[in-house]
């Protein structure tokens, strides 16, 4: 229907009304241009959400996809367990480029500790294998021939008895590293570090086999830790000083003390450790030749696990060594008062 638009007006002359004077127009034209604006209206909003929509899911696309290729290469490492790969990120300076380059470090930290865990687990296989072998090879052996001759039968029985107890002590440091691999914490209390050092000399002075085993110096001197394991600290130091050093050589202990630190030397004139091997002293299941020769029965573990108790006691330990001449270890604890 359309619609008209109706306008009257009175008409006066004198005060007297004379008649009335009424336009009539049509609204269609009106009504036709609102109707167009509508749709208009319509078809602008239409067309803006669009392109809006169409903009924004473009504009996110571009800013997920990174985001789409890290979660994929993430699966990807997860699935191989390949640690070498790295997460690709933008190459924009942004967050999502931070992030990229945190999850590569975090990975280059997964695969330096998955290769050593790899080269742990081989090491450790072979260092129990070794042993095992023996005790296997002399019990057999033993089982095989009864009549073997008295002496004979005493040296495979000493010889097995060497290899239970070189085997006792590989797994009980092995157990010791895996308890600082899990983050285990010693005991902290108050511990006279000058006796712990006398009673660990004293049993030293057991396994000297004509060697000088002297006292340079000797300060009281409190600390604070586990007693127990700083006296196997000293007998791991101890120990590899004895081994090697000839029978006639000299080792040296001191302990001095100042407002801040316990400094304990042990200081050798044994074989020495060669230039080449001192970056790897520390590392698990590592001698160099020369120690091998001079203690074939070693495990090579007394080192990493010396670091581990001075580095729970909050210290740190040092090696300068020379070829042929002597190895010093020095080992710098706190004080209670610098805690």
């Amino acid at each position: 229907s359309q619609r008209w638009r109706n306008y009257v007006v009175l008409s006066s002359y004198n005060g007297q009304v004379t008649g009335y004077v009424e336009a009539i127009t049509s609204l269609a034209r009106l009504d036709n241009s609102m109707q167009s604006f509508q749709q208009t209206l319509l078809i602008l909003g239409g067309t803006s959400f669009l392109a809006v929509f169409l903009i924004s899911w473009a504009t996110a696309g571009a800013a997920l996809r990174p985001v789409s290729r890290m979660i994929d290469s993430a699966q990807a490492i997860a699935r191989s367990r390949d640690f070498s790969r790295r997460v690709e990120g933008p190459a924009q300076q942004d967050e999502l480029h931070a992030l990229a380059s945190a999850f590569s470090e975090m990975l280059s930290s997964l695969e330096e500790s998955f290769r050593a865990q790899q080269r742990f687990v081989a090491d450790a296989s072979h260092e129990l294998r070794a042993p095992l072998t023996a005790i296997q090879a002399n019990l057999e052996l033993l089982q095989r021939l009864p009549e073997l001759p008295a002496a004979e039968r005493q040296e495979a029985l000493d010889e097995a008895r060497r290899e239970a107890h070189r085997l006792t002590r590989l797994v009980a440091d092995l157990l010791a590293l895996a308890r600082a691999d899990a983050g285990g914490i010693l005991l902290r209390r108050p511990v006279e570090l000058d006796r712990v050092l006398l009673d660990s000399v004293s049993e030293a002075r057991h396994l000297v086999r004509g060697h000088r085993l002297e006292i340079a110096g000797l300060e009281t001197a409190m600390a604070t830790g586990d007693e127990d394991r700083l006296k196997q600290l000293f007998l791991i130091l101890f120990d590899n000083a004895i081994k090697y050093t000839p029978p006639a050589g000299q080792i040296t202990v001191r302990l001095q003390k100042n407002t801040r630190s316990i400094i304990v030397t042990i200081a050798d004139t044994g074989v020495g450790i060669p230039p080449e091997a001192m970056p790897h002293i520390f590392d698990r299941f590592y001698r160099a030749d020369p120690a091998r020769s001079h203690d074939p029965g070693g495990t090579g573990l007394g080192l990493p696990i010396a670091r581990w108790i001075v580095e729970q006691h909050g210290g740190t330990i040092r090696l300068d060594s020379e070829s042929g001449k002597g190895t010093k270890v020095t080992i710098t604890l706190p004080t209670p008062e610098a805690h």
